[in-house]
Formats: structure tokens, sequence, C-alpha cells
């Protein structure tokens, strides 16, 4: 099966960097960067941490690009490198400032007069949810990014976390039951905007 042309132009671009061409890497950047950025602002809540680690990880992936053998999508081995800045991250900072629960964005959302649902449409729903998520406690923000929106299993994302699988189960818990309230008013009965749970099976581990 031929690869879908994203791909092929990642690959044409890794191909333009490793003969010299430093203008290939700003255009793989500029193709990626949205994500990456966006990962590390939903597993951060703070937009200039999420800026140092973007670009902590695209200088990661231009230094070990020799190591990419094409195995995966670029978009793919990129994502893995971001988790794993993220990890050193963590892993480095002594204390990461927890927010405050959404309590009081929570009554307010749930004491909404007139009927947004009636105007609401899915793009505001992702708008909505990406702003709940960076109000959830640090704890259970990362673990719901990782399992319920980036897709990694539980123990993936214990591992990541370096906690046992039912805490990781207990945070997402506690972060879906937030941003149900909270979301509540453009929620639809047929519609949900939150992420659907991975499937369990699964136990291969992100590295």
């Amino acid at each position: 099966m031929t690869p879908p042309i994203a791909i092929l132009q990642d690959l044409h671009l890794i191909h333009q960097i490793r003969h010299g061409d430093q203008n290939a890497f700003a255009r793989l950047y500029d193709r990626h960067v949205e994500r990456i950025f966006k990962l590390h602002c939903r597993l951060t809540s703070d937009t200039e941490i999420a800026e140092d680690l973007t670009q902590e990880t695209f200088l990661a992936a231009y230094s070990s690009l020799g190591k990419y053998h094409g195995r995966s999508a670029f978009g793919t081995w990129l994502w893995r490198i971001a988790l794993n800045t993220h990890a050193d991250y963590r892993r480095y900072a002594r204390q990461l400032p927890e927010t405050e629960p959404l309590e009081d964005e929570l009554s307010a959302a749930t004491s909404l007069d007139g009927d947004p649902l009636a105007t609401c449409t899915r793009r505001d729903g992702d708008k909505a949810l990406d702003e709940a998520i960076v109000r959830l406690p640090t704890a259970a923000r990362e673990a719901f990014v990782l399992v319920r929106i980036e897709g990694l299993t539980y123990q993936q994302a214990a591992d990541h976390l370096d906690i046992p699988v039912g805490t990781v189960q207990s945070r997402i818990n506690r972060a879906s039951g937030l941003l149900h309230r909270a979301l509540s008013h453009l929620i639809y009965e047929d519609n949900r905007i939150l992420p659907q749970r991975p499937p369990k099976e699964s136990t291969h581990v992100v590295r």
C-alpha cells in the first residue's frame, strides 16, 4: 500500500535535511509544531512552558534525525519524543503548580440561562473542552490528556507518569467528572464532546 501523501512529504523533507537543506527542517517544523505545542499545552496548562517544551522536542528530533529510519510515521516518532520531553520535565521539576479544581466554573456553567445547545457547534465544544482541560488539577489533567486525548492505554500512561494503573483510572474519573459538570451545557445526549475511553487490551508501552 502506498503511504499517505503527508508521510511521503515528511520523508522527502527529511531526505533534504540529511543532504544539507536547513530550510527543509523549518518546513518540517511548520507541518508539526501545532500538534506538538497543543500536546504540551494540554499536559502543562502553561503556554510558556509548552513553548519551551515544544522547542526542546524539535531540538531533540533534529539531533536524533539520524536515528529515524522511517519504520513509523515521522509524526508518530516526533510525538514519542514530545512525551519523553514531558517526562523529563516532570522528572526534574520539583513540584508542578496545582491549579484549582473547576468548582467555581462548574457552578457558573451549570446555571447558564437560555438554550446554548440550540446554537452549540462541534467547534465550540472542542474549544470549550480545551479551555476546561487546562483548568483541571495537574494530576487529573495529565492522566486525562494521555489516555482520553492522546490514546495511550492505562498501562502506558501509568508508565509515563510513574504511578499505578489504578491511580491513573481514579485521576481520569476525577477529570471526567469535573469536565462533564463544566461542559454539561455543551454535551448533546447523542453527541458527547468528551473523547471515548481507550481499549484496555493493548499492553504495548510507548517509550
